[in-house]
């Protein structure tokens, strides 16, 4: 493994999410809420596993979360014009807050007026863990691409897109 993904909420600071209370404002019936879809997009599956974790802690959240949510990623529908779904989903307000990977955070910066980022609590946090492995019969260059990922600087560059490094030195 050389580095984590984590699912967060994206919203707008008119929702003024917080991660202590992300659950209770995702349980909320006027905030609608966008994910991605489970089965077609590894995204959605993490998403409904959080949803599940949600129902440990609130019996029922499940079934309210998967009602609520509107896939908008491995969904059929394609974005109009090139657009980002997410982004224009936030700004036009067709969801209040989209469930995604904290690593998109960048993707979003400067598409959506007011970006919030949070966090999933403990209890409720997802994600990837993501490896990789050289062949024997791999080429010199995938051995210096693996050194370089697992080195200080290919790490510091994951931290710097969003995701957590596993192999960075302690300061």
């Amino acid at each position: 493994m050389f580095a984590r993904n984590s699912v967060c909420a994206f919203s707008t600071e008119r929702v003024g999410l917080t991660s202590a209370g992300l659950l209770d404002a995702l349980l909320d019936p006027a905030v609608k809420l966008g994910t991605a879809a489970p089965v077609t997009d590894p995204l959605g599956d993490y998403t409904w596993q959080m949803f599940k974790r949600a129902d440990a802690l609130k019996p029922g959240s499940a079934a309210v979360l998967e009602k609520k949510a509107r896939p908008l990623i491995g969904s059929p529908s394609q974005p109009p014009g090139g657009q980002d779904l997410v982004a224009t989903a936030l700004n036009d307000r067709t969801v209040d807050v989209f469930l995604a990977y904290c690593s998109g955070r960048s993707r979003l910066e400067g598409r959506v007026a007011g970006l919030t980022v949070v966090a999933l609590p403990a209890a409720l946090a997802v994600g990837p863990e993501y490896g990789l492995a050289l062949l024997t019969a791999a080429r010199p260059q995938a051995a210096a691409l693996m050194l370089f990922i697992l080195s200080p600087a290919g790490q510091r560059a994951l931290a710097k897109q969003g995701f957590t490094p596993i192999g960075l030195p302690a300061p």
